[in-house]
């Protein structure tokens, strides 16, 4: 298996997607994560429900996947991890609103743990005015952007190693705590250890 992610890719955009935004909608997203503010489910107010912020997701999605469908081969979408999320709102969306969304690649660079893809998702009404703009990251472990160097744990040597894909030969041998397990990116978001895995919720 290739594990590379081209820098190449740095540009590449999909888009517009059209999506109206209705009230069952904007309710089902904040009762799903069990919020109780009345606002939320509030048909009545002006502009009906309010919309959670973390909203955008939803109307992201669609071309969130399309976008990765024409980047990321399947084999390494496992080994990505959501690392960065920054979300500017620049009005809250409402129901009745037809939105368009489109994804931009933004960058594509090397990290300490493998390869950190930055995507655009740039949101306006009908009428062109941005209402939001997400910048997202994902940590693909293990991946370089040119395919020259592969990057595994030793569980039982307490180091991380970067071996050369083009001969082989260790690039270099990296101490780490004990008994890594595999490769996973800090700061992880949470509070909660889920054990050994160095992974948090």
């Amino acid at each position: 298996m290739s594990r590379v992610i081209p820098a190449k890719l740095v540009g590449l955009e999909v888009g517009a997607v059209s999506q109206t935004i209705d009230a069952r909608w904007l309710m089902a997203y904040a009762a799903a994560l069990g919020e109780t503010d009345p606002r939320y489910y509030d048909t009545t107010a002006p502009g009906g429900p309010i919309a959670h912020p973390l909203f955008p997701v939803c109307y992201e999605w669609s071309v969130a996947l399309t976008l990765r469908s024409k980047t990321i081969k399947p084999e390494l979408l496992p080994l990505g991890v959501h690392s960065t999320h920054h979300l500017v709102i620049h009005r809250r969306p409402e129901a009745g609103d037809r939105l368009l969304t489109r994804g931009q690649v933004l960058s594509v660079r090397a990290s300490r743990t493998g390869t950190l893809v930055v995507i655009r998702y740039s949101t306006v009404d009908r009428n062109g005015r941005p209402v939001t703009t997400t910048d997202y990251g994902s940590v693909f472990r293990g991946v370089s952007t040119d395919g020259k160097v592969l990057w595994l744990s030793g569980r039982y040597d307490a180091e991380v190693y970067a071996i050369s894909t083009e001969d082989g030969h260790l690039i270099k041998r990296i101490k780490v705590g004990l008994g890594p397990h595999g490769l996973c990116v800090y700061p992880q978001p949470g509070r909660y250890s889920l054990g050994h895995t160095g992974v948090f919720r």
